[in-house]
């Protein structure tokens, strides 16, 4: 079981083919997917006394910004398949339940904003329960949608969007509706996409990622 990759293997067991995630032309992994945590298990048939090799041949595709593979746990399979179910539901199916759960909310708000158009508050609500429905449905898909960095770019402005708009939901539903956070907000979230694409391209890519996330934490204490 690999915790985490964001590559694809061949896996062969004593130079026996034992499983295969992709090869070199297959498509990035999205990191935080269920692709991003592979098991397999090894036939009996292939093992014999002694010392047994693994030998895991990994494929980098160009542009693929996770390169690295999680710790890989080897046993048998009663205990890892154990953990690895245990994860699939926390990092996984947990996630998924989440999104599914955020989007109902998010569409019985729309209908209750639709009803009543002086409501704002539920247009609010609604916006930053689907576009966080989305985000943790996009973490799960299996690829990135978006070549390279626009990925990466898109799902932290979608961090910052929501937030920013059920932060804005919350003031105004506690009747402390303030002109200039809703300002600070609006900054935030325009200013988001840009500032993460300049520090990409000045080699700030994870402090532009650090500084925008500290921005939200910021404006979502306050509120």
């Amino acid at each position: 079981y690999v915790a985490r990759t964001g590559l694809t293997f061949r896996a062969s067991v004593n130079g026996r083919f034992v499983e295969e995630t992709g090869d070199a032309y297959s498509p990035t992994v999205n990191i935080a997917s269920y692709r991003s945590t592979p098991s397999f298990r090894v036939p009996a048939e292939f093992l014999h006394v002694g010392p047994n090799t693994l030998t895991l041949e990994l494929f980098a595709p160009a542009g693929s910004r996770y390169r690295q593979l999680g710790i890989l746990y080897v046993g048998a399979a009663e205990p890892v398949e154990k953990l690895a179910f245990r994860r699939w539901l926390a990092f996984h199916a947990g996630p998924m339940a989440m999104g599914v759960i955020l989007f109902a909310i998010g569409l019985v708000s729309l209908g209750l904003w639709s009803g009543r158009r002086d409501q704002d508050l539920f247009m609010l609500l609604a916006c930053g329960s689907l576009l966080w429905a989305v985000q943790i449905l996009l973490y799960q898909w299996p690829t990135p949608l978006l070549p390279g960095r626009h990925w990466g770019v898109f799902t932290m402005a979608l961090y910052v969007w929501w937030p920013v708009l059920l932060g804005v939901f919350f003031l105004r539903f506690a009747y402390r509706q303030s002109r200039a956070m809703e300002q600070f907000a609006v900054g935030i979230a325009v200013a988001a996409a840009p500032a993460l694409y300049l520090g990409d391209d000045f080699g700030w890519g994870l402090q532009a990622s650090i500084g925008v996330r500290l921005c939200v934490l910021i404006f979502i204490g306050i509120a």
